[in-house]
């Protein structure tokens, strides 16, 4: 379908003059191996007696990147124990672009999204290693993937279900992860990075493992906020690039989701019930996933280039996720806590803003207590803005809301401006409610409004 755009002398005051034009192909709307051309065809409107106008003419063909074929992903054994070493291997994978790179992931809960990554810093294409256990209401499976991408970004994944059975005492569990952290805690400086993620996201799995059976929740608190405590001592050391950005996003939302298990909220009737010293455990909790959210987004900001983003949208995601999951931990929540949360979903829009393109859908990150969405505008007068969050699945109904930003989200932008970044934050009612703050109602409020009492709103980033 042929896109056109009317533009006026004044946008061509020299030769190197350009003038915005927001075309942009979705994702996923090419065929792979398929060929495309792109053609540019300018003509003027206007007739000039005596002179005849020839269009100018320009086109660009491009090949569309295919994913690797043709192989195989194994496992062995496909069932076993948290203390057993397990063998991932594929092979035969083929592809014109090389060098393929191979990353192994574990799901431990397949019915969450935690799915901490294997070997993020060591492409290999076979693997021995321990995997958490599984859950008991999944009877035990994990799910063991890979993803086989090529030296251009294409991809292919494969996934097996494998049976990991916890130990049969909790207690047992309790003690295998509280060994695995104290040994990790007296070497971490000279652990390799692969092993400590790995070992911070077996450590919770048997946390989790040990409450689904009844064990110590007083000796599971103190592993998770001991393992968090780790991970929150090795974001100082280790070195700052996408590979770890995303291990460690992907450990803090499978602990953060550990947490949810010590609330009312959890799988497990009446479990809060029998806990010892509950607020000062979450606010502990809480306020340690914040801390470490923020550093990481800070992190990631800082290690980004105009080029390259530290920080995906998988791993933004996963830190949304966390977030979301210690939002609503019972009574721990104080004033500046949705606050500090909507700070840090702000900076990360700020830099995810980077890859969106004009005219573009927005990026949205939505889970079960907050929705965040960004989106990219060209800077013209009288333009008019409007995004639907009611309509992005799986929505929070006390988070759907339609929001139309009209003329004076445009005051005061540097007129050399060509677009604007807009990011929207909402926030589940109950976060103010626990912080002694009105539950939010009505329209969300725009940049300049008091933000520090109300969070969801609008913001020109």
């Amino acid at each position: 379908t042929a896109t056109s755009y009317t533009y006026a002398a004044t946008f061509f005051t020299s030769p190197e003059a350009t003038a915005p034009t927001p075309i942009a192909i979705n994702s996923f709307s090419l065929r792979e191996r398929a060929t495309y051309t792109l053609r540019l065809t300018a003509v003027y409107l206007d007739d000039v007696p005596g002179v005849t106008r020839l269009p100018a003419v320009a086109e660009i063909s491009f090949n569309v990147n295919a994913a690797p074929t043709s192989g195989d992903f194994a496992v062995d054994p496909i069932s076993g124990t948290f203390e057993d070493i397990f063998s991932l291997s594929a092979v035969g994978w083929v592809d014109d672009d090389f060098p393929l790179s191979y990353t192994f992931l574990v799901q431990p809960d397949p019915t969450r999204r935690d799915i901490p990554t294997l070997n993020p810093t060591i492409s290999e294409n076979a693997l021995a290693v321990q995997l958490p256990p599984g859950s008991a209401s999944s009877n035990f499976a994990v799910i063991v993937s890979v993803i086989v991408r090529d030296a251009l970004g294409a991809e292919a994944t494969e996934e097996l279900s494998v049976v990991v059975l916890p130990a049969q005492d909790p207690a047992d569990s309790l003690s295998n992860a509280t060994t695995l952290v104290g040994d990790l805690a007296s070497n971490l400086e000279n652990e390799p990075i692969d092993n400590v993620f790995r070992t911070i996201n077996i450590a919770t799995a048997l946390g989790i493992s040990a409450l689904e059976n009844g064990g110590s929740t007083a000796d599971t608190q103190e592993l998770f906020l001991a393992t968090l405590g780790i991970l929150g001592d090795f974001l100082d050391i280790v070195p700052i690039n996408e590979a770890t950005v995303s291990s460690h996003a992907s450990s803090l939302t499978f602990l953060s989701s550990a947490s949810s298990q010590l609330t009312s909220d959890g799988p497990i009737p009446g479990l809060r019930r029998r806990l010892q010293d509950p607020l000062s455990f979450e606010a502990e909790f809480s306020n340690e996933v914040v801390d470490q959210a923020g550093t990481l987004v800070d992190n990631a900001a800082a290690a980004s280039t105009e080029d390259t983003l530290a920080l995906a949208f998988v791993d933004a995601e996963n830190v949304v996720q966390a977030l979301s999951d210690v939002l609503l931990l019972d009574d721990t929540a104080t004033a500046s806590t949705p606050q500090n949360i909507s700070d840090i979903i702000q900076s990360i829009q700020s830099l995810r803003g980077r890859e969106l393109l004009i005219g573009e859908d927005g990026e949205v990150v939505s889970v079960e207590n907050i929705i965040a969405e960004t989106i990219r505008e060209l800077a013209e007068d009288g333009a008019f803005v409007s995004l639907d969050l009611g309509a992005i699945p799986p929505s929070n109904p006390e988070l759907d809301v339609l929001v139309e930003i009209g003329d004076g989200v445009f005051e005061n932008l540097d007129p050399e401006e060509e677009s604007f970044l807009i990011g929207f934050i909402a926030l589940d009612g109950g976060a103010y409610a626990a912080a002694g703050q009105p539950t939010f109602e009505g329209q969300p409020t725009f940049e300049g409004s008091n933000v520090s009492e109300l969070v969801t709103g609008v913001q020109r980033l």
